[in-house]
């Protein structure tokens, strides 16, 4: 924060207005402000305070009134500060509570307090609030700290800066705690010194966790405990790289089984390779005594064969007649036809005598020779259909017989023709 001026009014010391501008004086750098008692000093470092934090630090702060006694009963007391706060430059104008007079009639009244809060923008000011909570939280914001930091920090309230110059070094403690509100390094301290009794426990327990991480080690490994003439961080502790020693011949002792286990693998295959050769050769030799076996036996049962290849060509040449056969069941089928035909004419003559009697001898005559030549006919259609079935069941056996050779001669030819 940056002040540039300040304007009071009615304020502390000041019956009236007084303005300080502080880039004049900032100008040969730092400046002092000095003076009588009761000149005013504090009044203006409390107008500072009052206008960026609306109240005073120190003992004044808990008096209410902050009129000047000597001002006139209708001046107002106001405070303006213009400052660079947060790289913006701000105007704040502020207004405690206080008793002004009324403006009908006598006596007085209590006028709240105000706040006025601006900011530079553009070659103008603009305003940015008007209401006290608001403007104050926005100025709190910009400084980044609050009034009793401010006041801590950046204002000492009058007359502690001496007695702290003058006071013992127990005074003088409680004095600093006092003003720059040392708490939190104190909790800061009792925090670091808790953490380290933790961290000691957090220690002693790793510790604990170490050896019996050690003694598991040691059991699994199958190694003597480490000795404890060389451990530096505690009792009972390995030495420095001795897990990483461990480590080390576990690694060498698993690359060397490795080895042997790669050697072993090697030797497996390849008697898996004379196995299976083995077997590839076992197999041949049993394919071949069963092709013999089956040689033998096609030769023992050469005769027969023979004569199940006469029966099938004997078969086939049935076949042949299977068109005259075909020509043999249409004929049947005619002389069925017929039959019906004479049993019809047969009864339709039993049915009209009178034409019987009224017919000439040559037309019966005619009639007979018609139905004799019909019955010639029907005796060798019947010798013919005779024939046909005689022939029909002839050549069904036939084609049994051959389907049966043609299954065994199969048979055969695929034993006789399997790799040996």
């Amino acid at each position: 924060m940056r002040p540039h001026r300040l304007r009071v009014t009615a304020f502390g010391a000041f019956g009236g207005t007084v303005e300080v501008d502080f880039d004049d004086l900032a100008t040969a750098g730092l400046f002092l402000l000095h003076g009588e008692t009761g000149a005013g000093k504090t009044t203006l470092l409390d107008a500072i305070g009052f206008a960026l934090y609306g109240r005073v630090p120190g003992e004044r702060g808990k008096a209410r009134r902050l009129r000047s006694d000597h001002a006139a009963a209708g001046t107002p007391t106001e405070v303006q500060l213009e400052a660079t706060i947060g790289e913006r430059r701000t105007r704040i104008t502020r207004r405690p509570e206080q008793d002004r007079p009324k403006r009908r009639g006598g006596g007085t009244t209590t006028e709240q307090a105000k706040i006025l809060l601006e900011e530079h923008d553009a070659g103008q000011w603009r305003a940015v609030s008007t209401r006290l909570g608001e403007a104050d939280e926005h100025v709190r914001d910009l400084m980044g700290m609050s009034a009793d930091q401010f006041y801590q920090v950046v204002l000492l309230p009058q007359g502690q800066f001496a007695q702290f110059l003058h006071a013992d070094a127990e005074d003088r403690a409680k004095l600093l705690q006092k003003l720059f509100g040392t708490d939190r390094f104190r909790q800061v301290e009792e925090w670091l010194a808790d953490r380290r009794r933790t961290t000691a426990r957090d220690v002693e327990q790793a510790e604990m966790d170490i050896k019996d991480l050690v003694a598991r080690v040691t059991q699994v490994a199958g190694v003597p405990p480490p000795g404890t003439e060389a451990a530096d961080d505690g009792e009972g502790l390995p030495p420095e790289g001795w897990a990483a020693g461990l480590a080390e011949a576990a690694a060498a002792q698993a690359a060397a089984s490795e080895g042997q286990v790669s050697a072993h693998r090697i030797e497996l295959e390849r008697v898996q390779d004379r196995q299976r050769d083995a077997e590839r050769l076992a197999d041949r030799q049993r394919r071949r005594t069963d092709a013999l076996r089956t040689g033998d036996q096609l030769a023992q049962e050469a005769p027969g064969i023979e004569e199940l290849r006469q029966e099938l060509a004997a078969a086939l040449r049935g076949g042949e007649v299977t068109p005259a056969l075909e020509e043999a069941e249409r004929t049947a089928g005619a002389l069925h036809s017929a039959y019906q035909t004479e049993r019809q004419a047969r009864a339709a003559v039993a049915l009209i005598p009178q034409a019987r009697e009224q017919a000439t001898a040559a037309e019966l005559r005619a009639g007979a020779q018609r139905h004799v030549t019909n019955c010639g006919r029907l005796d060798g259609l019947r010798s013919l259909s005779e024939q046909a079935a005689a022939e029909d069941e002839t050549a069904a056996s036939a084609r049994a017989a051959a389907a049966a050779l043609a299954a065994q001669i199969a048979a055969a030819e695929a034993e006789a023709g399997a790799p040996s």
